[in-house]
């Protein structure tokens, strides 16, 4: 072989292996963003809310943002979306889960009917009111705390952002939960502390 053969052999060998690098990466990028997914939703699912219940309102706050969050951000399948909503409900006040239209069936159905009205929209971020600036209340032996927080959405490729106010209680074991929610104010989730 004369030295431009050997030039043009030695490239295109090159131009091989470097293709060869890009389509690896690209391989195991893919699967490391399926095994993220999988690694949170497996975290998700096998919470053990029993022993690992978060202990201040804030904390059940942001455990049930995440959980919506992966909900809305990801695409599961039915099996995956009940899992993660008997753990979500394990969140919810039992007042709030006698709720006719709050059984496990119909929360199920209007989530899957929401998450399609919202088509791509996702989740980006959330931020939940700091504990010290929760006011907490006591009444007939029950706690009650109402915590503001500010969710970040992304829809084809603009953010924005709404406020709700999350009213949780006490139950008699002592274990903060979930009663309602409602849609908040920007000035009242400042004034809670969020921006």
């Amino acid at each position: 072989m004369d030295k431009m053969t050997k030039k043009i052999v030695g490239a295109f060998a090159a131009i091989i292996a470097v293709a060869g690098v890009i389509l690896a990466v690209f391989f195991i990028v893919g699967r490391q963003d399926d095994g993220s997914k999988r690694s949170t939703l497996e975290t998700l699912a096998n919470k053990d809310l029993d022993n690992a219940y978060p202990g201040t309102p804030t904390e059940l706050v942001k455990l049930y943002w995440r959980y919506n969050q992966f909900m809305y951000s990801k695409k599961l399948s039915d099996k995956e979306m009940e899992t993660l909503m008997r753990q979500l409900r394990k969140l919810y006040d039992d007042e709030l889960l006698a709720q006719d239209e709050n059984s496990e069936e119909n929360m199920l159905k209007n989530l899957k009917k929401d998450k399609e009205n919202r088509g791509n929209e996702t989740i980006v971020s959330t931020i939940v009111q700091k504990y010290e600036s929760v006011k907490v209340e006591t009444s007939k032996g029950e706690s009650y705390a109402t915590v503001y927080v500010a969710v970040n959405v992304k829809k084809s490729g603009k953010t924005s952002k709404f406020f709700e106010s999350m009213r949780c209680r006490t139950d008699q074991n002592k274990k903060w939960k979930i009663l309602g929610w409602k849609t908040a104010t920007q000035q009242e989730a400042i004034k809670a502390g969020i921006e």
